[in-house]
């Protein structure tokens, strides 16, 4: 078992992974994963439902 550098969780040495040098749980890993910005584009288009009728 390995320790988590940023949270302190006690994981199995095959859930640790290295982010900036630190050795960290999937989860610290996938919190430090930012998800890329939206076009300015597609924020204003409108997703429409196809089982909704239009009024």
């Amino acid at each position: 078992m390995e320790k988590c550098e940023k949270c302190g969780a006690e994981v199995s040495h095959d859930d640790i992974y290295e982010d900036n040098g630190l050795k960290v749980c999937e989860d610290c890993k996938l919190e430090g994963i930012t998800p890329p910005e939206l076009h300015p584009y597609f924020s204003r288009v409108k997703k429409t439902d196809p089982e909704t009728p239009k009024q």
